[in-house]
């Protein structure tokens, strides 16, 4: 089955700049989904997908530094009307990305977003392995790290809870006692090209859950969450370089 990776990285974040290209632990930020993909050997292509001419540039002096193979890198300089705050990635793939390969015969696009920078290699293997088996999209999730059930809001004079049956409401603060809940994560999704050319209508139509750990699961969209990510930066640079 013919497997293409997809890694989007537009250059205008608003909330930390440069973000994509922002360097952690030696190496910027998108380079570690791009790296992880092609060392995988999972996918007959990786295509990188940008506004940016620099972050071209960027991208394959960081793999010739780390004398990375990328000879099945292919990277796509997208139109800025797909890279604005307003587009969703999942309407670019569905309704303007085309790839001939897919095109005629079929296949999976493994959509990664450099936000997620620590990967598992058994994850992902896993993951296309359990898609391929079962005919259904796969998206990676991870468990929230508080119980949602407590979840409230704050105006002037008190706080909210979001529901009725909160336990700051009810008393049955346990944690044994709440139910555990789950949220997407930007390791990897796993669509069939032709569902999603034809059948899907969001990115989880007819796909199931595949659970990351926490440190997989960090996402990078603040300065706080980069800071945060950086305690790590270290151990999963040699785990993302020795495979």
């Amino acid at each position: 089955m013919h497997k293409v990776c997809f890694i989007p990285a537009r250059s205008q974040s608003k909330r930390l700049k440069g973000k994509n290209i922002r360097d952690l632990g030696g190496i910027p930020l998108v380079c570690w989904t791009i790296i992880f993909a092609l060392k995988s050997k999972e996918f007959d292509q990786v295509i990188f997908s940008t506004d940016s001419d620099d972050y071209v540039r960027i991208v394959i002096e960081h793999l010739n530094v780390y004398n990375i193979d990328h000879s099945s890198l292919s990277c796509e300089i997208r139109d800025n009307r797909f890279c604005s705050d307003n587009t969703k990635i999942f309407d670019y793939l569905k309704n303007e990305f085309t790839n001939s390969a897919l095109e005629k015969s079929g296949g999976l696009l493994v959509q990664m977003l450099p936000t997620s920078p620590f990967r598992v290699y058994g994850d992902l293997i896993k993951a296309i392995q359990l898609s391929q088996n079962n005919n259904v999209g796969i998206f990676s999730c991870t468990k929230y790290d508080f119980h949602v059930q407590f979840a409230f809001q704050i105006n002037e004079n008190n706080f909210l809870p979001l529901f009725d049956s909160s336990p700051m409401l009810t008393g049955a603060t346990r944690s044994q006692d709440q139910s555990v809940y789950y949220h997407p994560t930007g390791n990897f999704y796993i669509l069939d090209y032709k569902k999603l050319k034809h059948k899907m209508t969001t990115i989880y139509t007819d796909c199931r859950a595949y659970i990351v750990d926490k440190i997989s699961s960090i996402d990078i969209d603040t300065l706080d969450d980069f800071n945060f990510a950086e305690r790590f930066a270290t151990i999963e640079r040699n785990n993302l370089l020795k495979q």
